[in-house]
């Protein structure tokens, strides 16, 4: 089984129902999209579910990326805030719901960008690992994980600070082996 991220799909557009029919029809087994708004744009329960059946049907799962994920950069997360009544860690459970409910068992992040790494980087990481202990019961009682997604602006090295110990096994490095036991 391989999976494609939605923008890599030849001629998928926009329209989730036309990519997860060509990542099909390209034989993947599943269809990853850079964010659930991406599925619908108010994550509306009717839409998701004809989503999910239709990939159901094909044979192909849905997964998704919570984007952002920075409690220092909340001019990221207006959907997030909307979402959660001005709650990031409530947004942020909405979305986790919504993932499960397509059958998702991981879900993964980025904290920020290099740009970010001038300006109070440590906060922002003790911040991002203090929301993330907030999570970890919403995160094992919907079985899934949150995956930290590194680029050139971190390392699996700047993660260990971070209470993996204690978040475990619902947060997990995208470098999972940085991260073994």
């Amino acid at each position: 089984m391989f999976s494609l991220m939605r923008g890599s799909i030849p001629d998928a557009g926009n329209d989730p129902l036309d990519a997860i029919s060509k990542a099909a029809g390209l034989g993947a087994g599943e269809i990853t999209f850079y964010s659930l708004f991406e599925l619908s744009p108010t994550l509306d329960p009717a839409v998701l579910r004809e989503l999910k059946a239709e990939a159901d049907s094909l044979g192909i799962a849905i997964a998704a990326s919570l984007d952002w994920l920075n409690p220092l950069r909340l001019d990221r997360h207006g959907r997030e805030l909307q979402l959660g009544d001005g709650d990031l860690a409530h947004g942020v459970r909405r979305l986790l719901e919504v993932g499960a409910s397509l059958g998702m068992r991981e879900m993964f992040f980025t904290i920020g960008t290099l740009e970010d790494r001038a300006s109070n980087w440590r906060a922002q990481l003790d911040a991002v690992a203090a929301l993330l202990i907030e999570l970890k019961p919403v995160l094992a009682d919907l079985g899934l994980r949150a995956l930290v997604k590194t680029h050139e602006e971190i390392t699996s090295y700047e993660l260990s600070p971070i209470p993996i110990h204690t978040c475990r096994p619902a947060i997990q490095c995208s470098l999972r082996d940085a991260l073994s036991p």
